[in-house]
């Protein structure tokens, strides 16, 4: 390989992918800083250090830059990713600020944790929040606790497919054998051995594309976390309804949930089936779609 020099080596690396990547990816073969890259433009980098760049280039390709990189910055907080979670999305960030915006006390869950981003960003901007989060998959939940604990987050975390943790014959010994501690915030959680939880606020992200638009690079990102069935809102009804059956025992007053502008109609009508009388309101992203469905019981 001739090319070695730092300026040439992002000059060519950058007619294969964007500018930023190919700069992002040298400072993770080299394990230097962009800012001393770049004042030093001239230096010579060694033969492996520069396949090992370019091994990186062609993976970039096909490979989304934060799974290469296993971090993703949300909220101004830099979070680990692999590829048994979503990558977070800035769009993302708009429902946890609905959140927090709306927030008057009590304790928070979010069904479909991921990575953990919403919890754990919730629990650090709103440090005296009781808040569990739950996923379907055991491997997206190791993830989530490796960011919770990294940020210093109290965050109780367990394995749930949507609401089947909330069955009414099971015990309370059960429930915490199966979720990480703080075991005095699950304790609090429950007010008496009828199982009756203090969930104010549910808060999820679910799988909202549609399957047949699950195309291109979004494919490498895990199935499970995308795939909202024929027009993207399968999770959602099967979360409503099992809201709606458990209204009562859940003590829940607000659902907030972030979705696929075109799903607005679908998500009102849904609404209106399982909470009659329930209010709605919706926010936009950045670029001015629907994006966060709050939904006042």
């Amino acid at each position: 390989m001739h090319t070695k020099k730092i300026k040439e080596i992002l000059s060519r690396a950058k007619r294969e992918i964007s500018s930023l990547d190919a700069e992002i990816l040298l400072e993770m073969a080299t394990g230097i800083s962009r800012e001393k890259l770049f004042s030093n433009p001239e230096k010579t980098l060694s033969d492996k250090v520069s396949e090992n760049f370019f091994n990186l280039v062609e993976k970039r390709k096909n490979t989304p830059l934060a799974y290469l990189s296993q971090k993703k910055e949300f909220f101004t907080r830099e979070f680990f990713v692999n590829k048994n979670v979503l990558i977070p999305r800035p769009e993302t960030e708009i429902l946890v600020e609905e959140v927090i915006k709306d927030f008057t006390g009590g304790s928070i869950l979010e069904v479909g944790t991921g990575s953990g981003v919403i919890s754990t960003t919730l629990k650090l901007e709103i440090p005296n929040l009781g808040i569990a989060a739950s996923d379907i998959s055991g491997k997206a939940l190791r993830v989530a606790k490796k960011n919770a604990k990294n940020l210093e987050a109290e965050v109780v975390f367990f394995k749930s497919n949507l609401l089947s943790f909330f069955r009414p014959t099971l015990s309370f010994a059960s429930f915490l054998s199966f979720a990480t501690s703080p075991v005095a915030f699950l304790f609090n959680l429950v007010r008496n051995r009828k199982m009756e939880y203090n969930f104010e606020i549910i808060v999820a992200n679910l799988p909202y594309v549609i399957s047949r638009e699950i195309t291109g690079q979004i494919k490498e990102e895990p199935k499970i976390a995308l795939d909202g069935g024929l027009d993207g809102f399968d999770l959602y009804r099967r979360l409503f309804k099992e809201i709606a059956g458990n209204l009562k025992k859940l003590n829940t007053k607000k659902i907030f949930c972030e979705i696929d502008p075109r799903q607005k109609n679908i998500l009102s009508m849904e609404v209106e089936k399982y909470f009659p009388g329930a209010k709605v309101k919706f926010t936009k992203d950045l670029s001015g779609k629907i994006r966060v469905a709050k939904i006042f019981l």
